[in-house]
């Protein structure tokens, strides 16, 4: 039997310059996992659930390259979607065609990428009634919907991505798992027995 006598240190106990060394090697060990953006999506999926979106599921990717991007996939409740936007009298022939189940819209992922323009707003109508103009409408104010909440749905994504790999947080957590060091920063693990 052997006995190893290991000097072992908290973050806060390591020499400045291996603090940061620590910091920066562990910088993703929050945003490794899907935990941190779940809140958001729950938060903007309950939103966009209120202005009259079904079965929302928000893609996206991010954060520092030029195909990164939020945008979502949803049916359109198309009464509920026209009332939450204030547009009831505007659109009272759509409504009416949307009542009789004569005019429908989806939102669907048509592009490799998750731009907020990624989609593209589809809409059925198989009704008589000439509104062909009003659903041209329609469908251009659903588009534009669905691209200003893509947009802010992916900066609050890249927001709270970046708080959690800011030094601060990162140094937190690694204080909060009470995780020991030797000396040069390397963490400590015990050595499995075999």
């Amino acid at each position: 039997m052997q006995t190893i006598s290991v000097n072992l240190y908290t973050l806060e106990e390591l020499a400045p310059t291996v603090q940061k060394k620590v910091v920066e090697r562990e910088r993703y060990i929050i945003v490794d996992d899907s935990f941190w953006y779940g809140p958001i999506i729950d938060d903007y999926t309950e939103q966009l659930e209120q202005l009259g979106f079904e079965q929302v599921k928000i893609w996206f990717t991010g954060f520092g390259s030029q195909g990164d991007g939020a945008c979502f996939t949803a049916t359109v409740h198309i009464e509920q979607f026209l009332y939450a936007h204030g547009l009831q009298r505007r659109f009272r022939a759509v409504i009416d065609a949307a009542k009789r189940a004569l005019l429908g819209a989806t939102i669907r992922h048509t592009h490799r990428y998750y731009f907020a323009t990624s989609t593209d707003v589809v809409i059925q109508y198989d009704g008589d009634q000439d509104i062909d103009n009003a659903v041209e409408r329609l469908q251009r104010f659903i588009e534009d919907v669905r691209a200003k909440l893509g947009n802010a749905i992916y900066r609050a994504l890249e927001d709270e991505f970046f708080h959690q790999i800011s030094d601060d947080v990162v140094q937190d957590t690694l204080v909060l798992n009470e995780n020991t060091y030797l000396s040069d920063g390397t963490r400590f693990r015990m050595p499995m027995s075999s």
